[in-house]
């Protein structure tokens, strides 16, 4: 993959002074491009004078893009231009068979800390040994029949020019059975312990048309909550195979946090502006969907994505580049944190004990403290974009999906890139 030191170079190559960048430089780009690129950086990103004026040139060159992106990029390279980018148990199974072979868009913890269920861009889902970083299962939604759109029906072998993508995979109930949504494929219920469809959770898109599966949650309890994009919020009961109630939510762009410790549902809708620069959060009993309160935030018509802390005493909403973290007791706002100045899509969660935020942030891990609002440390010296952030049920760890087709797990504490899950094959697009 193409790390943030070559892409910044990239950005800045008209605008690198004269001077700062070292002779040998070039002769390496041939034997390794990110190398190369990072020999020409480290000068500028010690010399705080060169760092200034590369900036403003960017700024004077650029557009309001720039001016408010410039020096957060720079800056954000240069701390974490020498942070290590392999595992310290590189345990990883480089069989062609035993990855992905496109990009992660979800990865999750079991709830016993003993596995991760990947989600793949290849139309699988992957199981994998958290203590040994190996492949233990794999889920070719590929396989199964498609659902009848508004357009064509998907079978299996079907060629199409709408591949199937599985976008998020969810454990149910005691870690034994596995959700799965996938691009033109009803939402699915998978055993963990030998790969097999065992049911089939119920949903009508708003749309008939529509290829990209709701939007779903899980609970310890059984139940999965789906949300189609334009259609009803669908609480079902797995265990008794039936639908407990629907709420009439309107929204393009459904974003959905479920807390079963406080007994909380957390949804969104566009704000009343009219200029779609709002956002109203909605905080609701998990039990009945009794509306309790609603809070109006800035910055966008939707949430890319929301999260309760552990204890559920707290809520945090995505919203254009950043997150706001409510009480949900006392219904006020705790703390705006800012992870990018412009940036809109990027998935949060909350460390364990609910005083940290770790966040995508446009393309690698960070962590943030939230009652400063200052981020605490980077997670690599990747520039792919990552897609989702999970920690474990132990609080220790923190698994990511990517553009790259590897998971990769992190020590949260240290930053220390623990463990790789499959390869990258630098997937197309």
């Amino acid at each position: 993959m193409r790390g943030p030191t070559v892409a910044l170079l990239v950005l800045i190559a008209p605008f690198v002074l004269p001077g700062v960048n070292p002779a040998h430089a070039q002769a390496k780009t041939a034997i390794d491009p990110e190398e190369a690129a990072k020999a020409k950086l480290r000068p500028i990103c010690a010399d705080p004078a060169a760092r200034a004026k590369i900036v403003a040139q960017m700024i004077a060159q650029g557009g309001e893009y720039e001016r408010a992106t410039a020096k957060w990029d720079l800056d954000a390279t240069c701390e974490q231009i020498d942070l290590p980018v392999t595992p310290v148990h590189d345990t990883a199974d480089f069989a062609d068979e035993a990855s992905h072979t496109n990009w992660i868009y979800d990865a999750r913890w079991s709830p016993d800390g003993k596995l991760i269920a990947t989600a793949g861009r290849d139309g699988t889902v992957r199981l994998w040994d958290v203590a040994t970083g190996k492949p233990v299962r794999k889920i070719d939604v590929t396989k199964l029949p498609g659902m009848k759109t508004g357009i064509t029906t998907l079978l299996p072998g079907t060629k199409t020019d709408s591949p199937v993508y599985v976008r998020a995979v969810r454990f149910l109930g005691d870690g034994r059975s596995l959700v799965v949504a996938a691009d033109t494929h009803p939402v699915r219920i998978f055993d963990v312990a030998n790969g097999e469809p065992v049911a089939e959770v119920p949903y009508t898109q708003s749309d008939p048309t529509t290829r990209t599966p709701p939007v779903i949650s899980t609970t310890a309890t059984g139940l999965v909550v789906l949300w189609g994009s334009g259609g009803d919020l669908v609480v079902y009961d797995a265990k008794a195979t039936a639908e407990r109630y629907r709420l009439q939510i309107p929204n393009d762009s459904p974003s959905l946090a479920v807390s079963e410790t406080a007994g909380f549902l957390a949804t969104t809708t566009p704000g009343r502006d009219g200029r779609d620069r709002s956002v109203i959060v909605q905080l609701s009993k998990l039990e009945t969907g009794e509306p309790l309160w609603q809070v109006e935030a800035e910055g966008d018509r939707s949430a890319y994505s929301m999260a309760f802390s552990r204890d559920g005493k707290r809520l945090a909403v995505a919203v254009h580049g950043q997150v706001y973290v409510y009480a949900t007791a006392d219904k006020k706002l705790i703390k705006r944190v800012v992870v990018y100045p412009t940036f809109g899509d990027f998935d949060i969660a909350f460390t364990a004990d609910g005083q940290k935020l770790v966040s995508t942030a446009k393309r690698h891990a960070q962590l943030w403290d939230i009652a400063t609002g200052k981020r605490l440390r980077h997670f690599g010296s990747f520039s792919d974009v990552c897609h989702s952030v999970n920690v474990s049920p132990d609080g220790r760890y923190l698994v990511t999906s990517h553009t790259g087709s590897d998971g990769r797990i992190w020590e949260i504490e240290t930053g220390m890139f623990y463990r790789r899950l499959g390869k990258n094959v630098r997937p197309r697009g």
